[in-house]
């Protein structure tokens, strides 16, 4: 039996954060959430996501920032960025800096589905 895929997801935003978590775990995935990236980093030695959702925007360190640490420190895990407006230049670097997409807010749940489901079969394919 192939393990639940653990989903973290790190917005300032408290309200979208618990819809999201809401939507993934009645999708059936193992959720941890964050509010800003220095407490989501401090996680990730234990939960172990195979996604990680990052807000571009945040306090103290931006997405753009964590998106290094998480690929350094985790290789494996894909990450979808949210942003609220962000540039082409800012999804130019996303996508540079490893991102699988990066997704304009209010996010569609149907799509955001969607988007996982793909990367979830990226992952089963690489192993």
């Amino acid at each position: 039996m192939a393990p639940i895929p653990r989903i973290l997801i790190v917005d300032d935003e408290p309200f979208l954060r618990a819809l999201l978590a809401s939507f993934m775990k009645k999708s059936g995935f193992e959720v941890l959430e964050a509010g800003d990236a220095a407490t989501a980093l401090a996680q990730l030695a234990t939960f172990d996501p195979s996604i990680a959702i990052l807000d571009v925007m945040m306090p103290g360190m931006t997405g753009l920032e964590m998106i290094d640490k998480v690929k350094q420190w985790k290789p494996a895990c894909e990450v979808i960025m949210i942003t609220g407006g962000g540039s082409d230049q800012t999804r130019k670097e996303c996508m540079a800096k490893g991102a699988y997409r990066v997704m304009e807010k209010p996010l569609e749940m149907v799509d955001l589905r969607n988007t996982i489901e793909g990367v979830l079969q990226k992952i089963s394919e690489a192993s």
